[in-house]
């Protein structure tokens, strides 16, 4: 069954990469379906994950919040913490989205607490990245500035290039709205 399942999963990816959204949506419903059946709570939270990035892409977004919802549910029940985070960082995408921008502060400020426990630098600047989103969303630059910042050091102590060039967009950004042409 665990094959079938992967192979359901494969599949998906292929109708995904062809952006042949329904197949898609289809075949990740049976590997979600399968998965669960199986009680193999990581694949079923990627496989929620998944169909809630194909009912994105297919403009399909009243189900999104309700895929990251179980997503998050067994993450929860395998109780590892990169796999909650990266739940709440999606559903705060969504809340953030939809303008339910409180319930947006509580995912991204609980993806923070969890992925702060950690020794990961670059799950902690993706979160306070997440975190200066909201309060620049918010109109609040100054709180947004000291976020980007601070994700940034972590970003440095990392040596990702990738997040190094997020946190300076974000703060270039942050500098141009704000008519910051000196920074």
């Amino acid at each position: 069954h665990k094959e079938a399942a992967e192979d359901l999963r494969n599949i998906c990816n292929l109708y995904f990469q062809k952006e042949d959204w329904n197949d898609a949506e289809r075949f990740c419903k049976e590997a979600l379906e399968t998965a669960d059946g199986l009680g193999d709570f990581q694949n079923a939270a990627r496989d929620c994950r998944t169909l809630g990035a194909i009912l994105k892409n297919k403009k399909d977004r009243t189900q999104i919040e309700d895929c990251y919802k179980k997503a998050l549910e067994f993450s929860r029940k395998l109780k590892d913490a990169k796999e909650i985070c990266i739940d709440h960082r999606l559903l705060g995408e969504v809340y953030m989205e939809r303008g339910y921008t409180e319930k947006a502060l509580e995912h991204f400020t609980e993806a923070f607490n969890i992925s702060s426990q950690g020794n990961d630098p670059v799950e902690k600047a993706e979160d306070l990245r997440n975190l200066g989103n909201f309060h620049f969303q918010k109109n609040n630059p100054k709180e947004a500035e000291k976020l980007y910042k601070e994700a940034l050091e972590f970003t440095l102590v990392s040596g990702d290039p990738i997040s190094e060039a997020k946190d300076r967009t974000f703060l270039g950004n942050l500098y141009f709205k704000s008519e910051r042409f000196d920074q």
